[in-house]
């Protein structure tokens, strides 16, 4: 199996400030970006978020809970040369711009192209499309990112082994790694009121009493392909392993879901439970302390740090075969550790990674759980992130300056 690699990223003595104005430009915002916004803001920057764009379905916009923090929507219905962003942009006057990087994305290309905007541009970016990344494969959607690459003056990337690669081929741009987060802060101080009451008492609280759990975490969309683990969890019980599934989410596959658990026989509201749209920390730690595991069939995403800072592993495929390819996340996770990473992307190589985990001694599993929320501590946080962000942002205005 293709081995993860640990962030590299030593973590700086003191948080890094600035006084300058980022311009962000991205499609929408969602509610767990808004801590990372916050945390600029913190360090004294002067921050404007422009959404020129939409989110995907299932993923939740909400209203600014920072007053110091300016929002500009700028909606459109069809790709086109974004005049208004650029327009926007102007009045802003930012020192910097940070961008969402994207093949597909109008706004994109026009901030990269637009000659009267002065700023630097800055690429936030998981990096290469994963379909070249993993399987070698190039197309349109290669050969736009490489190009908004080429166009950037820097580029942060979500993971480490992105940016080293990205250094590599660009020497001569600023290049560094904002690792993808969420705000472990809430999610950690409910895991140990958790680990304070027992896991059996916080079972009993939301209802479950199976003996085993796997959540899935995530928009119940098809493309994370929540189905599967409701095989993986219906074929774990014909084996004789008392195992529940708890979906975290909501989109709009909820329904053939629920069709589907209701086709394996499963009961609801024990066997399965569908937690809903869950957006407050607190309540999203308990779901998943109460989980032994969080299984992916999809691609994995950002939802490995929440897991890592609630302490319970990842199970899921191999990124390195024949999709769906994860994002960069999945690095965060140490194979054989943290995360287990089954080497066939299939129902039956899932159901045989959750048995053989679940089948580990409880001092083990314990052991795990300990050692996903050092890993979350050491390597994730919203202060990591912002650290990240502005050191490419400090290397690129002193390569200006």
């Amino acid at each position: 199996m293709m081995a993860a690699r640990a962030e590299s990223v030593a973590r700086p003595a003191a948080a890094i400030r600035t006084t300058l104005t980022i311009a962000v430009v991205t499609g929408g915002i969602p509610h767990y970006r808004w801590p990372f916004f916050s945390e600029l803001a913190d360090r004294g920057a002067g921050v404007h978020l422009i959404a020129a764009g939409k989110l995907p379905p299932g993923i939740i916009a909400t209203r600014p809970p920072d007053a110091r923090i300016a929002l500009t929507a700028l909606p459109s219905g069809r790709p086109r040369w974004r005049s208004d962003v650029v327009v926007e942009l102007q009045r802003i006057d930012p020192d910097v711009v940070l961008l969402e990087h994207g093949a597909a994305l109008d706004y994109a290309w026009t901030t990269l192209l637009a000659r009267s905007i002065k700023a630097p541009r800055i690429l936030w970016t998981h990096g290469i499309a994963r379909q070249e990344l993993y399987g070698g494969k190039r197309g349109p959607a290669s050969w736009g990112r490489w190009a908004q690459l080429r166009l950037a003056d820097g580029i942060a990337c979500y993971d480490a082994v992105m940016a080293e690669r990205m250094a590599r081929h660009y020497p001569d741009k600023a290049v560094g790694t904002a690792p993808n987060s969420t705000d472990g802060t809430p999610i950690v101080a409910e895991r140990l009121r958790c680990e304070r009451e027992g896991r059996d008492a916080v079972r009993r609280g939301l209802g479950l009493s199976a003996q085993f759990y796997l959540a899935g975490l995530g928009r119940l969309v098809a493309e994370k392909d929540f189905s599967r683990l409701l095989r993986v969890g219906a074929s774990l019980r014909r084996n004789g392993l008392d195992v529940g599934v708890i979906l975290i989410g909501s989109g709009p596959e909820e329904g053939a879901l629920r069709r589907e658990a209701e086709a394996l026989g499963m009961e609801m509201d024990r066997d399965v439970v569908f937690a809903g749209r869950v957006t407050e920390p607190a309540a999203l730690a308990r779901w998943l302390f109460a989980a032994d595991a969080s299984v992916s069939p999809g691609p994995l995403g950002l939802s490995a740090a929440d897991c890592l800072f609630a302490g319970i592993p990842v199970v899921s495929h191999d990124a390195s075969i024949n999709g769906p390819h994860h994002g960069p996340e999945w690095r965060y996770l140490t194979p054989g550790v943290t995360g287990y990473f089954a080497a066939e992307n299939t129902d039956d190589a899932l159901a045989t990674m959750c048995r053989e985990y679940l089948s580990r001694s409880v001092a083990s599993r314990d052991q795990v759980r300990r050692t996903c929320a050092a890993q979350a501590n050491e390597r994730l946080g919203i202060g990591q992130m912002a650290d990240g962000m502005l050191s490419v942002v400090a290397t690129l205005m002193t390569r200006r300056s």
